[in-house]
């Protein structure tokens, strides 16, 4: 399991806004409101246990102006001058201010001049909270996943860190906000075309969370050829990983001649020959995948990359597959698979409804052995495609050879009419 982000996690430069708990008449929690109650209420303590405000203030390295400006007018404290103070309180035997009380009155958070979290959302009327931030859900894995997608985490030159996402589709901008706040909360974002494409990108905030709290890389993660930070390497719940490999999907895949294709771009030169080690070379982000697919029994396997020319950068980039086929590979992933894309959805389901009609037909056979030319003349197929399909249900144990018969070479090519199978 991935570890809830909880208020000691995060980053401590991030600004801390407390509110007041608005409850209906069934005690139910119906509102949050910033309120400078709790702070105001935390810095008088801090001054009255402290002999010398001044004094402390200095020992605990907590800028002396701070005190006089809450009490004032400032509405947001530093998170880690508030861990300090908090700390003080407890040396001196007064523990209301526990972490646990204090995330359920947290109404925003922020960076230093950035636009506010708010980790709650209003649903028919009631609050639901969203901290401590809790990615063990499909929403919080899809959220984990963006950045390693067609998503990105970058810094500009003024240290600024910036979590944003580009696809040309608009519906998977919007399952990104979905996600996002399911898992974070009431969080702000600003979107913007760009060439053929849209982008979403979210506060500064946000980025720092990834990296500092989650162990994601800042820069092209083509170039760096980034792996899975070590919360997502640890998966083990099958759904989750579904929900990973389906934000692939829908960014880097597609699915045709009955395979799904996840492809990403490899900037760096291969040395193709005939000894070609195809998993050496593999970025690792394919690496993982495959990895997190292994644990599921999913098999996979990495098809032969192929280049081709990059006209805006005037330079040749090369294409890394990693493929997964065969029916009972594909059906056994699908069951885990939250795919948005409805083309991509409909393209596997077909496939898959299309193959287990074929084998619902099977069934006339019971069980009595049959051949090639029985699935011929069932099925009204060529004999090429009832060798095709016959490959296909005996790699998913559907059927099983009873007999091998005698091969026959026609033309340069194996028939397989003579060999007889049953149902398994």
């Amino acid at each position: 399991m991935i570890k809830q982000i909880k208020l000691k996690d995060l980053p401590k430069e991030t600004y801390i806004t407390f509110g007041k708990l608005i409850y209906d008449s069934k005690g139910n929690l119906v509102d949050i409101k910033e309120s400078r109650e709790l702070l105001i209420e935390i810095i008088q303590n801090f001054t009255r246990l402290s002999k010398n405000v001044k004094s402390v203030c200095k020992e605990l390295r907590i800028p002396r102006t701070l005190i006089p400006k809450i009490l004032n007018y400032k509405r947001k404290i530093r998170l880690e001058y508030l861990l300090k103070i908090l700390d003080f309180l407890e040396k001196n035997k007064l523990q209301k201010y526990t972490i646990g009380y204090l995330e359920k009155h947290i109404y925003a958070i922020s960076s230093l001049h950035g636009r506010d979290l708010k980790p709650f959302i209003k649903i028919n009327g009631k609050i639901e909270r969203k901290f401590p931030f809790n990615f063990n859900t499909i929403e919080g894995i899809k959220c984990l996943t963006v950045p390693l997608s067609d998503g990105y985490i970058l810094k500009s030159d003024d240290e600024y860190i910036r979590a944003g996402y580009t696809n040309s589709d608009i519906a998977l901008h919007e399952d990104l906000i979905k996600n996002m706040r399911a898992t974070f909360g009431d969080i702000s974002y600003s979107q913007r075309k760009i060439r053929a494409a849209y982008e979403t990108y979210f506060i500064g905030l946000l980025g720092k969370i990834y990296v500092e709290c989650l162990g994601f890389k800042i820069g092209n993660k083509v170039k760096n050829d980034v792996s899975f930070p070590a919360c997502l390497k640890s998966l083990e719940n099958p759904n989750l990983i579904g929900a990973l490999v389906s934000q692939f999907i829908d960014d880097e895949g597609h699915f045709a001649n009955d395979t799904i294709d996840i492809c990403i771009v490899v900037d760096k030169d291969i040395p193709i020959s005939n000894n070609f080690d195809r998993q050496a070379y593999a970025p690792n982000l394919l690496k993982d995948i495959k990895k997190l697919l292994d644990k599921i029994n999913v098999n996979s396997h990495f098809r032969q990359p192929h280049h081709y020319m990059d006209k805006r950068q005037n330079k040749i980039k090369w294409t890394y597959h990693l493929q997964i086929n065969g029916f009972s590979n594909i059906k056994n992933l699908y069951l885990y698979l939250n795919i948005i894309k409805d083309v991509k959805r409909r393209r596997i389901q077909n496939y898959l409804n299309r193959l287990q009609e074929m084998y619902n037909k099977l069934n006339y056979f019971n069980d009595r052995l049959f051949q090639v030319s029985d699935i011929t003349f069932l099925f009204r197929i060529s004999r090429q495609s009832a060798e095709n399909y016959i490959r296909t249900f005996q790699r998913a144990n559907l059927i099983k050879l009873i007999e091998k018969g005698k091969y026959i070479c026609k033309n340069g090519a194996v028939s397989y009419e003579k060999a007889k199978y049953k149902l398994v």
